[in-house]
């Protein structure tokens, strides 16, 4: 326990009930080559991918896990910042998301096989002094040159089997925004996109476990709150969001003068689009309003608004 009396977080993909929870009421959770896991992350960007579909989810990225021949654990992901890229599990689990699944394919041969096509060819490209591949913020699934997380599993299992494992089985529709100034800022053109969560309910993945951070998921439910309030307010009510003001200014800032000078590239990449950078800019302002009003609202009410496990 931490000094507030709350159960200390166990490291990811470990602990005990409720924090991990195994099918079969396994104590103790393995890992193999091919293991799909859908990730919630703890940023507002994290609850705009989870909510933006018409068939809203939990999730907002999606990874495969490789297993060297050492016994060492790879995450191989797209990540907006980075593109596609390996990364080492004692690096990765810095990332902090709140919540975990780890899913695993009917075909352990084929999940396998996955696994090893799509960390060599990344090796492979790294080796040759590519560059990686870079997030497709387009959702264009048609198009490989690109990939976002979801794009980059469904890819990975249809080249590494041959055609034979195409997932998940089911897509998410994006109706709801696609006549909306947020959608052609985003840059999104595709009625139908796979989104993490599609994943969860694909009927060739089974469910293995489930990690949370109960110290975060409160966060995570105000964050969806949100976001499903402000979208709802776009398609019901017309609203729009703003770019003028502090936004506006941040915005030109960075674009204008920072960016042509090499500054924050880490975390911008070059194929990011000037409608996409305001776009979160303005989303990240307006759902911090919001969210400090929230918690306000919880404060005031004291334990009405108290969950067992939630942050304070």
């Amino acid at each position: 326990f931490n000094k507030t009396g709350m159960p200390t977080t166990p490291e990811i993909l470990s602990g005990k009930e409720p924090f991990l929870m195994v099918n079969g009421n396994k104590h103790k959770l393995t890992l193999y080559s091919g293991d799909i896991l859908v990730v919630r992350g703890r940023f507002f960007v994290s609850a705009t991918i989870a909510r933006i579909s018409d068939e809203e989810g939990q999730f907002s990225h999606s990874a495969i896990i490789y297993i060297d021949d050492k016994k060492q654990v790879w995450v191989l992901e797209s990540l907006i910042e980075k593109g596609l890229i390996a990364v080492p599990w004692i690096e990765w689990v810095k990332h902090e998301p709140v919540r975990v699944l780890v899913l695993r394919h009917q075909d352990k041969n084929s999940a396998n096989q996955v696994a090893n096509w799509l960390f060599n060819w990344i090796m492979w490209r790294k080796n040759h002094g590519m560059d990686p591949v870079p997030y497709d913020f387009n959702m264009n699934f048609h198009d490989s040159g690109e990939l976002s997380c979801s794009e980059l599993v469904r890819f990975a299992y249809a080249e590494g089997t041959n055609g034979k494992v195409i997932i998940p089985k089911y897509s998410s529709s994006v109706n709801k925004l696609s006549n909306k100034e947020l959608f052609n800022d985003l840059g999104i053109n595709e009625m139908e996109i796979y989104s993490p969560s599609d994943y969860e309910i694909d009927p060739s993945l089974r469910i293995i476990a489930e990690w949370k951070d109960y110290s975060k998921t409160y966060g995570t439910r105000i964050q969806d709150a949100i976001l499903t309030s402000v979208f709802s307010w776009m398609t019901k009510m017309n609203y729009e969001l703003t770019y003028k003001g502090f936004t506006q200014s941040m915005g030109e800032l960075y674009w204008q003068i920072l960016r042509p000078m090499g500054i924050g590239q880490q975390m911008v990449p070059i194929n990011m689009t000037r409608g996409f950078f305001n776009t979160i800019l303005a989303l990240n302002s307006v759902t911090a309003v919001l969210e400090d009003n929230l918690r306000r609202v919880k404060n005031r009410n004291g334990s009405m608004y108290i969950y067992p496990l939630s942050e304070s």
